[in-house]
């Protein structure tokens, strides 16, 4: 005979099993005169996959009830890019100058047949500057660059611009109950300036935060990040190393910088907190494919694991929830057995160099749940409920 009780969990992992067959988040890019939409999606049923099968994308931009422009999107003649389990494409739309427009997203799995809508307010972008970002090397990658990708600066006429170099190594996100601080830096100075012509393509071989301007006497322009080579997905030491310092301390990453063989002392890192090689490496697939994951969708005028959102994603993993709220969005979880309900809030802030600017209300609340998570990581039972 088979319980009520068992039919209970089966009957839950079902419904838990059918809620994360699609998963997809949709965010705007403002890139100058263009706005860049950026879809990161995952199919459970295409986890070992490399293409996205049997998936239909399309988009309307709705205002005031109206459709004012749609498109089916072939995801077999647009560039996906598979990093870890999630897919990855981007479209272009032009400027949208209604206040209150709307992009309404659609992916559906033929195979399935589950869909997932998705809503975003499509705010007027910034009219700064006449001239539009565009990576010709990698178009998947928005407002970042791998150093050595070219781009270009795309305008209706040819003309200089100036790109002022900051060559500054923000902090990692404060944690979540702190005094409503966010990590970072203050006190940006100029590095260098160099001048290029728009149309024309630019590589540029210096990690940096950019900004690009017409004129330098004003605030007007727009910033970009040139990241590493191994962006987003991390494969040098160092980097490895400094994105843990969500679950470790500054002495125990400089002790693993310091050894003489820095990768053995990062493994046994892991392999003491997993207790043994093979929970070890499943918990090192786990964090850094959060790590990735946050790089690819959260970096702006700072890496992506270095955001408010990238370190509640690194540390708690995907939301359960995403409420799109006024100025922002709410992250909810439900954590330990007893599924207690946490919400993070991340409000969006101007920001110079960013549109995608979103800093995290902290609260003393938030110490508990963080703390419990962190030494899941460290004891090797983050992959237990």
């Amino acid at each position: 005979k088979i319980s009520i009780a068992s039919l209970l969990i089966v009957f839950s992992h079902l419904l838990h099993a059918q809620k994360n067959e699609i998963y997809c988040e949709v965010e705007v890019v403002n890139l100058g005169t263009l706005q860049n939409v950026e879809v990161a999606f995952e199919v459970a049923r295409l986890a070992e996959e490399n293409k996205p099968t049997g998936i239909i994308a399309s988009y309307e931009i709705i205002h005031e009830g109206n459709v004012i422009e749609s498109k089916n999107l072939d995801l077999n003649t647009i560039s996906v890019e598979k990093i870890n389990s999630t897919f990855y494409f981007n479209f272009i739309i032009e400027q949208v100058t209604y206040k209150t427009a709307q992009l309404r997203f659609l992916i559906k799995d033929m195979v399935t047949e589950k869909s997932l809508y998705k809503k975003i307010a499509l705010k007027k972008g910034n009219q700064h500057v006449s001239f539009g970002f565009k990576n010709y090397s990698k178009p998947l990658n928005r407002n970042f660059l791998v150093s050595s990708e070219s781009f270009i600066l795309k305008d209706v006429t040819n003309k200089p611009v100036h790109l002022i170099q900051f060559k500054h190594n923000f902090l990692p996100a404060a944690p979540p109950m702190g005094n409503n601080m966010s990590g970072g830096g203050r006190g940006l100075s100029v590095d260098s300036v160099i001048t290029v012509n728009t149309n024309q393509a630019i590589v540029l071989n210096s990690e940096a935060l950019y900004f690009a301007q017409e004129d330098t006497s004003s605030t007007k322009g727009m910033g970009f990040r040139v990241v590493s080579e191994d962006f987003p997905k991390f494969k040098n030491v160092e980097n490895l190393a400094h994105s843990m310092i969500y679950i470790s301390t500054n002495k125990e990453i400089n002790s693993f910088l310091s050894a003489p063989d820095k990768k053995a002392a990062l493994d046994n890192f892991w392999i003491n907190s997993g207790g043994n090689v093979e929970v070890a490496k499943r918990m090192i697939k786990e964090y850094y494919q959060r790590v990735t994951y946050a790089n690819k969708n959260f970096t702006n005028y700072k890496q992506g694991w270095k955001t408010d959102r990238g370190m509640i994603y690194i540390v708690f993993g995907r939301p359960e929830e995403v409420i799109a709220v006024e100025n922002g969005q709410q992250w909810v979880y439900f954590l330990g057995k007893k599924r207690k309900r946490v919400t993070f809030e991340f409000v969006k802030r101007p920001n110079l160099f960013s549109g995608l600017h979103y800093e995290l209300f902290r609260s003393p609340q938030y110490k508990k749940v963080y703390f419990q998570a962190v030494e899941k990581w460290r004891n090797g039972a983050v992959f237990l409920p």
